[in-house]
């Protein structure tokens, strides 16, 4: 049974005479005036967090960027912008999104294994202060933009370290044969070519090696590779004064399993201790995911054989994580109840696909036609994934400080759909 001290329940929220609260609100007022499914963020959440991580991390000097990935709501950019973070970024959309919310192009990072000649050249118009290279031709492609605009740009050069970080196969970038980042064994001849071009300055190595990494292994093996080949260039006399170790920590999803920013900062200051670099992280999910929480309600109940059924009005258009990656989120109900055993459902939304499962064989105790639901931690890679299949409406989002509630996305309806195809 869930109880006001329940581990699932996320930063922000709590229960209060048997009502989910997130903040100062109920989640049953706020669905009075807002109809489900809606997404709903603590922005107190999201601000401690934040404290938290550049807490942990000021001793190692790193300088942190919000992987922009995660959540791009220009709202919650504010707030990344407020408390002093960087951006790194993946798409000329992401860094008109970052921009616009206040972050200096000088702290954005520009990622992404294809980005186009278009968004290079927009990037360099507006003064990205670095640009995560991941393959020869790329230079070769940055460097030709750059001469043309007559400007000389700092890149960093992502390896890949071909460290399996033990997480899905759909979120791993950095095991042998991955799209992303140039293999170890071409690093000399990138930097070689690097060097006979006038308009890019190499500063550095970056790594990213996934994502939802909950132990330290992974990272301890993936800094030893970069300091070793830090060692050789820097012996062969490459200036090499930068390290973007980019993100990837774990966060709890119900099984109690995360990685701690103090453990993950211990490791760096230990690892770099002797060495003169600056220092880069680029964290998304982290920050953000425990911050969110997916409201929505039972349409009904269907009993069947083998399993009975819950069925939502959320589907996989609105969280598409637990069709993709078999990810979990938990399910709690916004008002608590004992008058009832526990029973298994699998637990699913009204999308015409066999894959829209959010959980099978769930305990939970039975509810009624109306009654409120809300997944947690579904801060990140959450409602930036959602979609309108179906011809549904893209769902809102909401942000809640104290007792008020602001709308920071608007649904996005089928009749408003429709006027972009007359």
């Amino acid at each position: 049974m869930l109880d006001k001290t329940s581990p699932s329940l996320p930063r922000g929220m709590r229960y209060e005479n048997q009502l989910a609260m997130i903040e100062g609100m109920s989640l049953a007022d706020i669905a009075r005036e807002y109809p489900t499914p809606f997404y709903c963020y603590s922005q107190s959440a999201i601000e401690q967090k934040m404290q938290a991580c550049l807490k942990a991390f000021e001793p190692t000097g790193a300088k942190v960027h919000f992987a922009v990935k995660a959540n791009s709501n220009i709202n919650l950019l504010r707030l990344m912008a407020k408390a002093g973070l960087g951006a790194d970024i993946v798409s000329g959309g992401e860094l008109t999104r970052a921009c616009t919310a206040g972050i200096a192009p000088a702290d954005v990072i520009f990622s992404g294994v294809a980005k186009t000649d278009n968004e290079l050249e927009y990037a360099m118009h507006k003064g990205v202060g670095q640009y995560n290279v991941e393959s020869i031709e790329e230079l070769h492609r940055i460097n030709t933009i750059a001469q043309r605009l007559g400007v000389v740009i700092d890149a960093v050069l992502r390896v890949n370290p071909e460290v399996d970080a033990g997480t899905h196969q759909h979120i791993t970038t950095a095991k042998k044969g991955s799209k992303f980042g140039i293999a170890y064994s071409q690093l000399d001849s990138a930097l070689q070519t690097a060097a006979t071009l006038s308009s890019i300055n190499v500063r550095g190595l970056a790594m990213h090696i996934g994502s939802q990494i909950t132990s330290l292994e992974p990272y301890s093996q993936s800094i030893q590779r970069m300091l070793h080949w830090l060692e050789q260039l820097q012996a062969k006399g490459f200036a090499i004064d930068r390290i973007d170790l980019g993100g990837g920590l774990g966060v709890d999803y119900g099984n109690g399993e995360y990685l701690e920013y103090s453990d993950y900062a211990e490791l760096i200051q230990a690892s770099f201790a002797n060495y003169q670099v600056d220092i880069q992280l680029e964290l998304g999910r982290s920050l953000i995911a425990e911050a969110g929480i997916l409201v929505s309600s039972v349409v009904s109940t269907k009993q069947s054989s083998p399993n009975n059924f819950v069925l939502l009005d959320a589907g996989m258009n609105d969280l598409l994580r637990p069709s993709l990656y078999q990810a979990h989120h938990p399910l709690l109900a916004a008002s608590l109840s004992t008058s009832a055993r526990p029973e298994t459902f699998d637990v699913v939304g009204p999308i015409c696909e066999s894959t829209d499962c959010f959980h099978k064989n769930y305990p939970m105790l039975r509810p009624n036609t109306g009654d409120l639901m809300f997944f947690t931690v579904v801060g990140a890679y959450c409602s930036v994934l959602s979609s309108s299949y179906n011809s549904r409406t893209l769902i809102p989002e909401l942000l809640v400080n104290g007792e008020n509630v602001r709308v920071i996305r608007k649904a996005w309806t089928i009749d408003e759909q429709l006027k972009l195809e007359e």
